[in-house]
């Protein structure tokens, strides 16, 4: 039973606010209805110069006469903005639509330069300040595997090179060696693709478990079926989906295999097929495959 949940026509954070319609003046008409109203209780005034309507599988023409309307810039030819400093896409997302975070781990390491610190130093550098910079869009959107690269070629060149005036220093360990944990020989150095994994694995945990919400709903209207708790038991196989969708389709078979049920009353275990305290499954048990016949009703 799938839940119900409403059409989405807006998102708010603080003053960001995001209103979603149909093409068409009717709509404006609405949209400008409601901001007048929330001019006239708030006492808040809105920017103009900064609000923007972004408009795909609709007309110039119509774009043009929403934007007249409601007195804001239209865009037409849009690739991607960012809201709450994510990118929201038109299309499928492209590797240069991370460039912003390219561009800071760079100027990250370019104003430390570096020549002053030692490697202890600058290991604690790049795991607390460098490999956090993309977790905030790695926790929503799956990197591409060449971003990922050039974050990892970004961060090797600091640890070992240390930027200004040492580009001729070797490597002194590989790098898959530097991200093993310290008790076997490694620096501890988090793995990013398996960074932006984990936070795909966070997201189909927070579906099945902890408190409803609103956005979960949303979540599993749009790319699971199911009951909440068992939404995930099979991979959805859609053609198409947003980019969550994407990077919990990239985790989803990992993150079942190694979720296991508390039994408490059992109800609502499924026996032979669940996973229970970290044990196989019943059903992929060769020995009782006659017992579960016998439960079943099967002849032998």
């Amino acid at each position: 039973m799938v839940d119900n949940v409403k059409d989405i026509n807006h998102a708010q954070f603080a003053d960001d606010t995001l209103l979603l319609g149909g093409v068409g003046t009717s709509s404006a008409r609405h949209f400008k209805k409601e901001l007048e109203t929330y001019k006239q209780v708030s006492g808040s005034k809105i920017n103009s110069q900064k609000s923007k309507i972004f408009g795909w599988n609709c007309s110039v023409r119509d774009l043009g006469e929403i934007a007249r309307f409601l007195g804001m810039e239209g865009v037409h030819a849009w690739d991607s903005f960012t809201y709450l400093g994510v990118p929201i896409f038109k299309g499928v997302p492209k590797a240069d639509q991370w460039s912003p975070i390219l561009e800071k781990f760079k100027a990250r390491i370019h104003n430390w330069g570096a020549n002053w610190l030692n490697l202890a130093g600058k290991t604690v550098l790049l795991k607390s300040v460098l490999l956090s910079i993309p977790i905030y869009q790695t926790s929503i959107l799956l990197a591409p595997t060449s971003v990922i690269g050039k974050m990892d070629g970004l961060v090797r060149k600091f640890l070992w090179e240390g930027g200004k005036g040492n580009l001729n220093r070797l490597h002194l360990i590989s790098w898959d060696k530097s991200q093993k944990p310290f008790k076997e020989g490694g620096l501890q150095i988090r793995n990013l693709a398996k960074q932006n994994l984990a936070m795909g694995a966070k997201i189909l945990w927070n579906l099945v478990s902890g408190r409803e919400s609103w956005s979960k709903k949303v979540l599993r209207k749009k790319h699971f079926h199911g009951q909440r708790l068992r939404c995930i038991d099979h991979t959805p196989q859609l053609k198409k989906g947003s980019p969550i969708y994407k990077l919990c389709l990239k985790v989803i078979d990992h993150f079942r295999a190694n979720l296991y049920w508390i039994p408490g009353n059992g109800k609502k275990i499924n026996l032979w097929e669940d996973s229970i305290m970290g044990e196989q499954p019943l059903g992929q048990i060769f020995e009782i495959e006659n017992i579960k016949k016998l439960a079943s009703g099967q002849k032998h």
